[in-house]
């Protein structure tokens, strides 16, 4: 897996509705959806340009009661994910 950003960043223009637990994020320009459920709308939240992957990982950790190597490891994933669907910028 290649190097995330040290803060990753939604990607500007992108509107969220909630559904119940879950968050439904697109672009208006685009008529793909995505639902993140809410532990990836906990991690979406973040991506403010201000957390780092780190600090994210931690706030997972914590949340969840996992352990931090599984939660960073798990951020990075989803973010890699995010990225390919051009939802965060790096």
């Amino acid at each position: 897996m290649s190097a995330l950003p040290s803060r990753p960043l939604q990607c500007q223009g992108l509107m969220g509705l909630s559904l119940d637990d879950d968050l439904v994020v697109c672009a208006p320009d685009v008529s793909q959806a995505h639902v993140l459920n809410a532990t990836a709308a906990q991690i979406w939240a973040q991506c403010d340009g201000t957390h780092t992957v780190e600090a994210i990982a931690q706030d997972l950790a914590t949340a969840h009661a996992i352990e931090y190597v599984q939660a960073l490891g798990d951020v990075q994933t989803f973010l890699a994910e995010l990225h390919r669907a051009g939802l965060v910028t790096y």
